[in-house]
């Protein structure tokens, strides 16, 4: 019993203390130490990517809220001014108005960009201007 004792003592201490015991463990040491540090780079870098995803959603959603107003602006006067920054669902919106002609049609393009984290998003609508007899109105030319 003695000498089974001994002997595990023996092969304990040349795993601990030998050149080739210590190699092993030392080896064992950093490869747990390197899947540590990689799990937690992975975690970081997926969280992080997550809050992208949201931050892009929530950024097209405030941008499409952007073009929104401007388009119910559009309905309402006959020169809509620009909209400055307005915060709006953790974000915040802002509309620019560019009118012009071309081939005697008169165009308005609508820039809207919208802001949430730090991801923005853009969208802009062009609307042409139709003249019946009786009124006027603007038809969405494209949006993109």
């Amino acid at each position: 019993m003695k000498s089974k004792l001994h002997e595990l003592q023996q092969k304990r201490n040349l795993l601990f203390t030998s050149q080739e015991g210590g190699i092993v463990f030392r080896t064992v040491i950093i490869i747990l130490t390197l899947c540590a540090v990689g799990g937690a780079v992975y975690l970081v870098l997926h969280q992080t990517e997550q809050k992208q995803e949201i931050d892009h959603r929530k950024a097209l959603a405030v941008c499409e809220y952007g073009l929104m107003i401007a388009l119910q602006q559009v309905q309402t006067a006959s020169v809509p001014a620009d909209i400055d920054e307005t915060e709006y669902n953790d974000g915040w919106y802002k509309v620019f108005f560019h009118r012009y002609v071309k081939n005697d049609t008169v165009f308005l393009a609508i820039r809207a960009q919208g802001r949430a984290g730090e991801v923005t998003e853009s969208r802009e609508c062009v609307l042409r201007r139709v003249i019946n007899e009786k009124d006027t109105s603007w038809v969405r030319e494209s949006m993109h």
